[in-house]
């Protein structure tokens, strides 16, 4: 290819070129060797040679004992962090066979009957089940039995300082607002499909709250077309329980909560939720789902119909 993206004359397709890119799977300078497909294809009008590269699932991956990252349109040698970041990725698929997934197995393929009267109430109280009300595809979920089934509309990685990070969250959150119009006899009146003052006291609480001590999971806001998922490492913390945490507030990160509560970020009044819940009801929305383990927090936004 040119500059430009355009195939060039004379590129060699014999046999012979195709064997040698495929011998740099197993020369040794790239660990752990690579999966990939070399094959002649055309582009353009031209012949070209097609590479096809598979993801690592054991990242990191080193070509001459160097790990690459590529952030955007530019690549660079991996930093620490980068390299910390990969390391947790290849932990995560480092599991026992009975906690991964199933690629292409679909809820028909589950005994849903065994599921309801077996094994949900052996996990959860029965009168909590029927309080709840959640769908069955969610109960599955919250018990990490499947994984969401909605698509994914956005998905970005932020890694900054924290007040970089509120600079880019904000108009991140923003951008991906839709705005319906509401009416109300002769008037009309434009209301997005989240609130946004309920998204930025999730994102940041979380962020506040999370446990930085001993966990490298990252905070996650997921934003699905339906919902918007926040979850984030580290439970109940002090006073705080899974029965009180919307009423009762302690610190895990004293200093920070104080570092944001004097920036403006988050209010450190303990009216968090309450704000959350109040913001969500004026626009519509159905109330916030919250679920919190001894080892995590996560919160569920629909959006408004």
């Amino acid at each position: 290819m040119d500059d430009r993206g355009d195939p060039v004359d004379g590129v060699d397709v014999s046999d012979r070129a195709l064997l040698a890119l495929t011998d740099l799977r197993d020369d040794g300078r790239i660990l752990d060797r690579p999966s990939f497909t070399v094959r002649v294809a055309r582009f353009r009008g031209k012949p070209v040679v097609h590479i096809r590269v598979e993801a690592s699932a054991v990242p990191p991956v080193r070509f001459d004992g160097v790990a690459w990252v590529r952030p955007g349109p530019t690549t660079r040698r991996a930093s620490r962090e980068d390299e910390r970041v990969l390391s947790e990725r290849r932990r995560a698929k480092d599991g026992p066979f009975d906690t991964r997934a199933v690629p292409r197995a679909a809820l028909a393929d589950l005994d849903l009957d065994l599921f309801r009267q077996s094994y949900l109430p052996s996990m959860v109280d029965p009168e909590v089940i029927e309080e709840n009300g959640r769908p069955l595809e969610q109960q599955l979920s919250s018990l990490h039995l499947t994984t969401p089934v909605a698509p994914i509309a956005d998905e970005q990685e932020l890694r900054q300082n924290l007040t970089g990070t509120a600079a880019r969250l904000e108009p991140l959150l923003h951008s991906n607002l839709r705005t319906r119009v509401v009416g109300d006899g002769f008037r009309e009146t434009p209301l997005p499909d989240y609130p946004i003052e309920a998204l930025r006291e999730l994102c940041m609480n979380a962020m506040m709250h999370r446990n930085y001590e001993t966990s490298y999971a990252p905070t996650r806001i997921v934003w699905f077309q339906d919902r918007i998922e926040v979850t984030n490492p580290g439970g109940p913390y002090g006073q705080v329980r899974d029965d009180n945490f919307d009423r009762v507030t302690d610190y895990c990160n004293p200093s920070l909560a104080a570092a944001l509560k004097g920036l403006g970020y988050v209010n450190r009044f303990g009216r968090g939720i309450g704000r959350v819940r109040a913001a969500l009801e004026r626009n519509g929305n159905p109330p916030p789902e919250f679920q919190v383990d001894d080892a995590s927090w996560a919160v569920t936004i629909r959006r408004a119909a």
